[in-house]
């Protein structure tokens, strides 16, 4: 080997490893970037810095359960015993002196530390601006209750009806929400076991 040849086999291979050093650098930054974004987001905080998360299935709750609305044009008795035999008159409260009511839960699962930076990701990742339909109705059945230091934070969700609930201190709302995301929030509930139907049996 010449000494010319030497000298450009050294020459690319210092070239080399330059490139390898910038693209190491490089993927640092975009996994430094991601990490220090979560870190940021005040709901992916509270969610990774949670004592505990726990996913609940409930009885549909006196906050929303439908009203019978009465046709007095013909004295509406039929709407009415549809809307009794829809719901109990007296449906419980979701919230007893500020928690959760654990009257109404018919199912729960603890998340693992994997499992809640699972639910983070999907809860913060980017909201694409898509046409989903928003319906009517108003229904939840499902919830994300956070535990810190005593204290009880929730989204509760109705996935029918893609529609959520926070207590004051979350900051999330239907708008953070987009198709794909209830997607993988339905295949994340349904990974924990839930049925997303009425069919949880009372424990």
């Amino acid at each position: 080997m010449t000494k010319n040849s030497l000298l450009i086999n050294f020459y690319l291979g210092i070239k080399s490893q330059n490139y390898f050093l910038l693209f190491s650098i490089l993927m640092l930054s975009i996994f430094t970037r991601c990490q220090s974004s979560k870190n940021e987001d005040p709901l992916a905080r509270k969610i990774l810095s949670a004592d505990s998360i726990v996913l609940i299935s409930h009885v549909l709750t006196a906050e929303h359960s439908p009203k019978p609305v009465l046709d007095y044009r013909v004295g509406d008795t039929v709407a009415e015993k549809e809307a009794e035999e829809y719901i109990p008159s007296e449906a419980p409260a979701l919230l007893i002196d500020g928690k959760i009511n654990e009257a109404i839960i018919l199912k729960r699962k603890s998340l693992t530390n994997n499992s809640k930076k699972e639910l983070t990701a999907i809860l913060i990742s980017k909201t694409i601006d898509d046409e989903y339909n928003k319906r009517q109705c108003d229904m939840p059945q499902h919830a994300i209750v956070i535990y810190i230091n005593g204290t009880q934070s929730y989204i509760d969700i109705c996935f029918a009806c893609l529609t959520v609930h926070t207590t004051e201190d979350i900051k999330f709302s239907v708008m953070d929400m987009s198709l794909q995301k209830w997607k993988d929030l339905e295949d994340f509930f349904r990974a924990q076991g839930f049925t997303l139907d009425e069919s949880e049996e009372l424990e």
